[in-house]
């Protein structure tokens, strides 16, 4: 059983270290925004094992349907604040960096990232399960078919109702 109060600490520290990597990496002070939506995220986490809510959603839904609705629901919000730029989670921050710098398709910097954080948390004593299993191998790919459609959704509405197009 995970203790609520280093996951949020644990969650800072993570999105702190990366952003630094970030910053490195790309010569540039990160907006504070990644930061601000790990503390949050992680407060949200911490919030949910504070509250047990696990025993009601547990009773609620099946497993594997939880999970299936679970990495679908993730993958649209994340494609939604990628394709925003407002609130980026910091992983997502790195994986475009990987995918400007490397010239990797996003999925596969998106799995890279998320298979070395899963490798070491299972090396530092943290449980892998399938739920951590299908995070790390359809996250990505299914982030990137969301970043697509909300492309294309927002093209044709662009057009259509902004009547927003390319300039010459």
């Amino acid at each position: 059983r995970s203790d609520s109060k280093a996951l949020g600490i644990a969650s800072g520290a993570v999105a702190l270290t990366f952003l630094g990597f970030w910053a490195l990496w790309n010569r540039k002070i990160p907006s504070p925004m990644p930061f601000v939506t790990a503390f949050f995220c992680g407060s949200l986490i911490d919030l949910w094992i504070y509250l047990k809510l696990e025993t009601i959603t547990g009773t609620i839904f099946n497993g594997y349907v939880a999970l299936a609705a679970g990495l679908v629901i993730c993958s649209f919000a994340s494609s939604l604040i990628i394709r925003s730029g407002i609130g980026i989670r910091v992983m997502d921050l790195v994986a475009l960096t990987f995918v400007e710098k490397l010239k990797i398709p996003f999925f596969l910097a998106k799995a890279i990232l998320e298979f070395y954080l899963c490798f070491t948390g299972w090396m530092l004593g943290g449980p892998v399960g399938v739920g951590t299993v299908a995070f790390v191998i359809f996250l990505g790919p299914t982030i990137q078919i969301f970043l697509f459609i909300n492309e294309r959704l927002y093209s044709s509405l662009s057009k259509r109702f902004f009547n927003v197009g390319p300039t010459f």
